[in-house]
């Protein structure tokens, strides 16, 4: 199933792209970019993505994915 993000203007289009070759819609979204650790973002991010493809998984959350870890606010 395809996510929404949202990127703001902040955001890089290797990061848009990236999620838009992975089938999701892109709107806009907030990182923080370094450009040093993007690729390993954006793999953890779509790993993620991939174990949990419903949409309510993701209602009424804040991810932060950082290269480590993922973590979830309510």
């Amino acid at each position: 199933m395809a996510l929404r993000f949202l990127a703001d203007h902040c955001i890089s289009n290797t990061i848009v792209q990236t999620l838009r070759d992975a089938t999701h819609e892109v709107v806009a979204r907030q990182m923080r970019n370094h450009a040093e650790v993007l690729g390993q973002v954006m793999a953890r991010l779509k790993e993620y993505l991939g174990t949990q493809p419903a949409m309510a998984h993701y209602q009424g959350k804040l991810f932060v994915v950082e290269v480590n870890r993922i973590r979830i606010r309510e």
